[in-house]
């Protein structure tokens, strides 16, 4: 449950805020205005938005759409797969390389900064707290290169490789933590 609840939550970043707050910081978008209507712009966010008003006003879709979305959804790890290997960019240059490792140095010192703060300090109990200190250290989301190429498309590349690496970075940092917590 807690897994799922912070997927959520931090599915609504991944799939328009983070790219409404870059607009604003660029300045590309300005004003309250122009930055929501960014946010409601990206599809994925829509759609997230509908289907969290639908679940808390009780709304169920007709067992029809639930069988063919669920089949489309048993589909999901092949797809996963897909755009790892379709972003997967090894073609980088030294100086884009510094840029990649500011970058995962930022995320993972943020990712171990954060699972310290929810496994030490939070008043939750042990299953959370572990499954929360676990989750900090998720890939990027596969969606960040692509709105990075909607900003600048010469930084596409270092995103996609950041992209790549963090996949790669995460599995191992998950794997170990989960091993270790089971001790």
């Amino acid at each position: 449950m807690a897994t799922c609840l912070f997927d959520a939550s931090n599915s609504v970043i991944c799939t328009g805020g983070n790219f409404a707050a870059a607009s604003a910081a660029t300045g590309r978008s300005s004003g309250w205005l122009n930055i929501i209507k960014r946010l409601f712009s990206s599809v994925p966010f829509d759609v997230y938005v509908f289907l969290m008003i639908a679940a808390l006003m009780g709304w169920h879709l007709p067992p029809q759409i639930t069988l063919v979305v669920s089949t489309l959804g048993n589909a999901n790890p092949f797809v996963a797969m897909l755009i790892i290997g379709m972003l997967l960019e090894i073609n980088i240059e030294r100086s884009q390389l510094k840029h990649v490792l500011t970058i995962l140095l930022l995320r993972y010192g943020s990712a171990a900064a954060f699972a310290c703060l929810f496994y030490f300090f939070t008043p939750l109990p042990l299953e959370i707290r572990q499954v929360l200190a676990v989750v900090v250290f998720a890939p990027f989301s596969s969606l960040s290169p692509i709105f990075t190429s909607r900003f600048s498309g010469n930084l596409s590349v270092v995103a996609s490789f950041a992209n790549s690496a963090s996949i790669m970075i995460s599995i191992v940092i998950m794997t170990v933590l989960l091993t270790s917590m089971q001790l």
